[in-house]
């Protein structure tokens, strides 16, 4: 009887806990504090509902971080937050290869970085020889994109993010 109790009583903690989580990726930023918050969720939740399926909210917990990496990278220039994102996007295909959600953000990473290659490379002082260099640098980035945004199209092939990723590809690729 106590222990049905004490199920009980856990419930809020975990919600607190899974809130938490959230506030510390989406108004922090505090990655270390949020995969600690979802550890502690994920310990209580289990105790609760000791057949709960975390796929779905493991999944759901990764794309966040991935996220809140990306945006600290754009908040802050640092080259090695959209590391980090990528890592995690690259888990989450390593479960799930056809994850359109983690093949886009991982595309666009590539997108993104050579069409800032060519954005703050290339000006008009720009030798015509380095143009050159600049565009094949660019495009192997295009290339490496490529593949992970068809992937997010076989998954969404309604989404209008996915066809406007691929269109850029492929126009940057001529």
């Amino acid at each position: 009887a106590n222990r049905e109790i004490v199920k009980g009583q856990l419930k809020y903690p975990t919600a607190q806990f899974n809130n938490d989580t959230k506030a510390a990726l989406e108004k922090y930023k505090d990655f270390p504090a949020a995969e600690e918050n979802y550890q502690w969720f994920k310990k209580l939740k289990k105790l609760i509902e000791p057949q709960f399926d975390f796929k779905t909210k493991d999944l759901e917990f990764h794309l966040a971080l991935g996220t809140a990496y990306e945006e600290k990278a754009e908040q802050t220039g640092s080259k090695d937050y959209v590391d980090m994102a990528k890592v995690i996007y690259y888990r989450i295909l390593d479960d799930d290869s056809l994850n359109g959600d983690a093949n886009f953000k991982i595309g666009r990473i590539y997108y993104n970085k050579g069409a800032a290659l060519i954005m703050k490379s290339i000006d008009f002082d720009t030798p015509l020889d380095s143009v050159d260099i600049i565009e094949e640098n660019a495009n192997k980035l295009f290339k490496q994109a490529e593949p992970f945004m068809k992937k997010a199209y076989k998954a969404k092939p309604n989404s209008l993010k996915v066809l406007e990723g691929l269109s850029g590809i492929y126009y940057s690729l001529n």
